[in-house]
């Protein structure tokens, strides 16, 4: 499993790529600096949930969406030999269930993911 942070900046990235926009658009939408969307899509800061809420508005995707690895993310996972941690799994998971009953308060009446 690859870092957090990139996966969700890389998804992130991707998802403003499908859209057009500029870091300066998508920073324009979200309310912070061209900058921070950069630190972000770069895997090299943290965020709050008020700032991942309004990119999920931004990019018209569930929170889900901007924490799921894609295949060549674990490609590269294991291609490095990322040994498994039990700790780590188990935060992941807690992580994704807290993003999901996040995502239905969000999105009441979609699907869940």
């Amino acid at each position: 499993m690859g870092s957090v942070y990139k996966i969700f900046g890389n998804n992130v990235y991707k998802y403003r790529k499908m859209h057009n926009l500029t870091q300066q658009q998508l920073a324009d939408l979200v309310e912070v600096t061209p900058s921070y969307i950069g630190l972000i899509e770069n895997g090299k800061t943290s965020t709050s949930f008020q700032i991942i809420e309004m990119l999920t508005q931004a990019l018209g995707v569930k929170v889900s969406a901007l924490f799921e690895e894609s295949e060549e993310d674990i490609k590269c996972a294991n291609e490095s030999n990322v040994e498994y941690n039990p700790q780590t799994a188990k935060m992941y998971l807690e992580l994704k269930q807290l993003l999901q009953k996040y995502e239905q308060n969000i999105f009441p009446g979609k699907n869940k993911s």
